[in-house]
């Protein structure tokens, strides 16, 4: 388990826990998340995943609430702990992100991981703002229209990293997808409420 934080492109600093290993996540750090969504009465969590390019698998989950970010790594052995299954197919939480459909039914499908009420943020955007091109935009793209200020493009060596086979000790690969998820959630709240 790893803590770091970041200063957003908006200023925010945000607070980034990374578990690698999805047994190393306790049981208390999703029961605080869940109890501090409650106390405030926000349920969204930003959400989204990084696959393997080497094999065609989910292996990191990003989420993050407006307490701070979670970026939990998927064991390969697909039987992660229950406590992190009934946390992601709590029908109270509200899981918001950008083309997310492909990443639940695989979650589904790999890890038994059934997310029950998950928004797709660029589908709620195009349809929201009537904006149909919306629809195709990535998270920071779209990040950059909802929310009326730039957003950096990931950098190349990111979007091909390979996320299965190092550890996530190099910033830029903590900080890429808690941006990624940060905005997912900032999006949500301006777009859901």
């Amino acid at each position: 388990m790893e803590h770091t934080s970041f200063l957003t492109e908006d200023g925010i600093k945000i607070e980034t826990t990374v578990f690698y290993d999805d047994n190393s996540i306790p049981e208390s750090c999703l029961k605080r998340i869940f109890q501090n969504m409650c106390e405030s009465g926000d349920m969204i969590i930003g959400f989204g995943t990084k696959w393997s390019h080497m094999e065609p698998r989910v292996v990191l989950l990003k989420l993050c609430t407006q307490v701070g970010c979670v970026l939990v790594r998927l064991s390969r052995n697909n039987s992660g702990p229950s406590y992190l299954k009934n946390f992601l197919s709590n029908e109270d939480i509200v899981f918001a992100g950008v083309h997310i459909k492909k990443d639940i039914k695989k979650l589904q499908k790999e890890y038994g991981i059934d997310i029950k009420n998950a928004v797709d943020l660029s589908e709620l955007a195009a349809s929201v703002l009537h904006q149909p091109r919306l629809i195709a935009y990535s998270v920071r793209g779209l990040a950059s229209e909802v929310l009326l200020q730039p957003w950096k493009p990931r950098s190349w060596n990111i979007v091909k990293a390979a996320w299965y086979a190092v550890p996530l000790i190099d910033h830029e690969m903590i900080q890429c997808p808690t941006v990624d998820v940060y905005v997912a959630y900032k999006i949500a709240k301006k777009l859901i409420g």
